[in-house]
């Protein structure tokens, strides 16, 4: 699996997903492009991907609180399961597909570790689907009103966890994830991020490659493969050294930051609600796993 511009706006909670506005006020200007660079002069030292933080994040259904929720799931399905006899076969998730920090590869391959192992791969052992009966399947989605004499919840099991979640309602963080995607759409056109890219692509070609942009270079055909290309790794190391020297990921996320301040200011009273609605899912969650039953 190769993953690039990837879990930008995506969240998802078990089997049901969680889930561009105008820029105004967010179009970029000098003011902001320099903030960017004196970021970078000031810190000196590239920031690390895996512990990089954006203000969206505070609205978003992070990795952390997946697993939480999808624990959570497993445990109200179990439970409910049980009223009707079966043993449902289900476990949850230790960790999540893809990538396991939230905004790691929100920038391209930036983790050198990462790129000598295995380029712009991440090889992950294959999932294998829960299989269930036709009776297990009937009782999970609510097909059948009634299983041995008790009745089967509205939705069936997976409905009854959902509402006990407060899950229920799969648009809800949509503005969330919009913002996301604009945020990261406008930073990349800002004249800062444009000058760090040509930076970034002056020191690739003195490393003897040629591509006009970080994002060109871990979308190449040549590594779209299985396995990995022809000299996948050697290109996926000059790629995270080259975006180190020119402080890329500080200049891009220094921007995106900017830019998704302005977003939130503008949907102050929005986003307060969807913050609350985050916190109430999480401690919902949190408290079934910790009581390990319904």
């Amino acid at each position: 699996m190769r993953k690039s511009e990837i879990s930008l706006a995506c969240a998802s909670v078990g089997a049901a997903a969680l889930l561009l506005p105008a820029l105004s006020g967010c179009s970029a200007d000098a003011d902001g492009s320099e903030a960017a660079k004196q970021s970078v002069a000031a810190t000196g030292a590239p920031v690390d991907p895996k512990h990089l933080t954006l203000p969206l994040d505070d609205y978003r259904i992070l990795n952390k609180d997946i697993l939480v929720i999808d624990r959570a799931r497993v445990v109200l399905l179990k439970s409910c399961m049980r009223r009707f006899g079966v043993d449902l076969p289900v476990r949850a998730e230790d960790k999540v597909p893809g990538p396991q920090y939230d905004n790691e590869r929100r920038y391209g391959l930036a983790d050198a570790a990462e790129a000598a192992r295995s380029g712009y791969h991440l090889f992950e052992k294959p999932v294998t689907p829960d299989t269930y009966s036709r009776k297990e399947k009937q009782l999970l989605d609510g097909t059948v009103t009634v299983s041995n004499g008790v009745s089967v919840p509205k939705g069936g099991c997976a409905g009854e966890a959902a509402r006990k979640l407060s899950t229920e309602d799969a648009q809800e963080f949509n503005l969330v994830q919009k913002l996301n995607m604009s945020s990261y759409v406008a930073s990349k056109k800002d004249p800062a991020v444009q000058e760090a890219s040509r930076r970034w692509s002056s020191c690739m070609k003195n490393s003897g490659y040629s591509y006009p942009d970080p994002m060109a270079a871990i979308n190449d055909s040549k590594f779209s493969g299985p396995t990995l290309g022809p000299d996948e790794k050697s290109v996926a190391k000059a790629d995270v050294r080259c975006k180190q020297k020119v402080g890329f990921v500080a200049v891009w996320s220094t921007v995106e930051t900017g830019y998704q301040h302005a977003l939130i200011d503008h949907d102050k009273s929005k986003l307060a609600v969807l913050k609350a609605r985050k916190a109430e899912i999480v401690k919902r969650a949190d408290a079934v796993v910790r009581g390990g039953t319904a």
